[in-house]
Parts: structure tokens; C-alpha cells; sequence
């Protein structure tokens, strides 16, 4: 939340071409790794430049922001119809050229990512590693 700002004014800013989410993005880690102290020895990445490329669901589950849920997760009375119905429709949908003509894998329903807040519209735009950090306190 807030996110949207920071892009509309970076982009009211610099004008930029192309790119203009990555730049805002870029810009305001810049700004972050200038504050964070040395000994902190901070990893500061856009997730969306790369390679390497980091998975952020996992990143998200990791750090225990959001929820990894399954189809399977889905329980009530009407979960296995609804199942049946999600399954039937991306068969339906789903092109063969990308995802080939094993129904199974046309069928198959995959796991998501979920913020206790926002649900499933959220994006990670940024992976911090503070690897000069210690939590000594923390009981292990």
C-alpha cells in the first residue's frame, strides 16, 4: 500500500521511458543501503531484476509475511465441486502449446501465495539480507 505513490512520483520526477517501476524501485533502495551501516553487510535486491532471480512466494513464506495454501487446503461442503469445476475450467482455458496435452497437467491446480491482508494482490519488491546481523535473544 503506498507503493503506487512512490511510482507515480517517481515517474512525475524522471520521466522515464521504459522501466519506470524498476527505476522507483532501484531509487528507493539506493536510498535504503545509504542508511544501513556497513556491519550490517546488507544484500538489498530488486526481485524483479536479475539473474539471479529470487522465487519471492518463497521469499514472502520465508519471512513469514504470507501463507502458502494448496488446493487441497480448501476444505468445506462445496470444496471438492469447486475443485472439480477450477479443474475443468483451466483445462478448458489453457493453451497445449505452453502447457502441452496431458490432461492432468492441464487439470492440475497450483499452490498460491496468500497476505493475511491483501490476499493475493501484493507484490515483493525488494529482498533484504542483513547478514551482519545477530538476534542473540532469540531462542533457537
Amino acid at each position: 500500500p503506498g507503493y503506487l505513490d512512490v511510482v507515480a512520483d517517481y515517474f512525475k520526477r524522471k520521466r522515464p521511458e521504459s522501466n519506470f517501476v524498476d527505476g522507483a524501485t532501484d531509487e528507493l533502495l539506493d536510498r535504503l543501503r545509504a542508511c544501513l551501516s556497513p556491519d550490517l553487510d546488507a544484500l538489498v535486491v530488486n526481485t524483479d531484476v536479475g539473474p539471479p532471480y529470487y522465487h519471492v512466494q518463497t521469499v514472502g513464506s520465508v519471512a513469514g509475511v504470507d501463507q502458502h495454501i494448496e488446493v487441497e487446503d480448501i476444505t468445506g461442503e462445496d470444496a471438492e465441486a469447486w475443485r472439480e469445476d477450477l479443474s475443468d475450467s483451466l483445462e478448458e482455458s489453457r493453451d497445449t502449446k505452453m502447457w502441452g496435452t496431458d490432461p492432468a497437467t492441464l487439470r492440475k491446480v497450483f499452490g498460491v501465495n496468500v497476505h493475511p491482508v491483501w490476499g493475493g494482490w501484493y507484490a515483493y519488491r525488494a529482498l533484504i539480507v542483513l547478514r551482519g546481523a545477530s538476534a542473540e535473544a532469540l531462542p533457537r
